[in-house]
């Protein structure tokens, strides 16, 4: 998707920049001109935000994914230091339908 709109957020470039070859030929006047450019300008904008959002997306996953990785590595130290609630939290976290225990064994 982040290829999609770089690809046309290039062609937009391109666009405006034969927008203002038009007006330079006197293809276009200048009402017209500005017309087409701010149409331009403005799908600029669109896809320059939606690529902003996407890059914030992937920091956020990247947040989560490097947090998830330092719980797993840092679980043992996590269990002895937290107290019964924080205990109770993380065990239903990692067996959220509980553990099983018949005859001595799990």
């Amino acid at each position: 998707m982040p290829l999609k709109l770089v690809r046309e957020l290039v062609e937009l470039t391109e666009k405006k920049k034969k927008i203002e070859n038009l007006v330079i030929l006197g293809v276009f006047d200048t009402d017209t001109y500005r017309q087409h450019k701010e149409e331009v300008i403005q799908e600029i904008l669109i896809k320059k935000i939606e690529l902003s959002e996407i890059k914030i997306d992937r920091n956020e996953v990247e947040r989560c994914i490097n947090f998830f990785e330092y719980f797993v590595r840092n679980l043992a130290g996590l269990w002895k230091t937290a107290d019964l609630g924080l205990k109770q939290r993380i065990q239903s976290l990692i067996s959220p339908l509980g553990v099983s225990c018949r005859n001595n064994t799990f």
